[in-house]
C-alpha cells in the first residue's frame, strides 16, 4: 500500500508508472524496499477483486442508476483490520492526543479504463 501512495504523491496514473519510480534506486534505499514491478501491482490489486461480488450489486441497482458498490471481498475486509490496526498503532504513540483530522483528498484522476462509470 505503502507503494501505492508513493505512486500516487510522485504523479503516478497508473500501474506501468511503477517502471520509472523503480528506475530510482535512492527511492528504494530511502523506503527501504524495492517498488513492485507494474504487473506485481495490478496482481495484488485484483487479488481484492471478486467479478460475483460486481455482478450481484450490478443487479441490485434501482431502474436508472448508474453506479452500485458491491459487497467487500474477504481480501478487502482484511486490509480494512490491517489499516484498523495501523491507525492504532499511531493512536499508542501518542496516547494523550483526543482528535485527529482526516484530509479527505478531492484529487481526480482520469481513468480510461473501458468498465468506469462516470463518476
Amino acid at each position: 500500500m505503502e507503494s501505492f501512495g508513493l505512486l500516487h504523491a510522485a504523479g503516478g496514473e497508473c500501474g506501468e508508472d511503477f517502471e520509472r519510480l523503480r528506475g530510482d534506486p535512492g527511492l528504494a534505499e530511502m523506503i527501504g524496499h524495492e517498488l513492485p514491478s507494474p504487473r506485481a501491482a495490478l496482481e495484488f490489486l485484483y487479488a481484492f477483486h471478486q467479478d460475483e461480488k460486481l455482478a450481484e450489486a450490478r443487479q441490485q441497482r434501482l431502474p436508472g442508476e448508474l453506479a452500485y458498490i458491491p459487497e467487500e471481498t474477504v481480501p478487502l475486509e482484511g486490509l480494512g483490520r490491517v489499516n484498523r490496526d495501523l491507525v492504532q498503532r499511531f493512536g499508542e504513540r501518542a496516547p494523550d492526543q483526543r482528535l485527529a483530522t482526516v484530509d479527505q483528498d478531492a484529487t481526480i484522476i482520469e481513468s480510461h479504463k473501458q468498465q468506469a462509470l462516470p463518476t
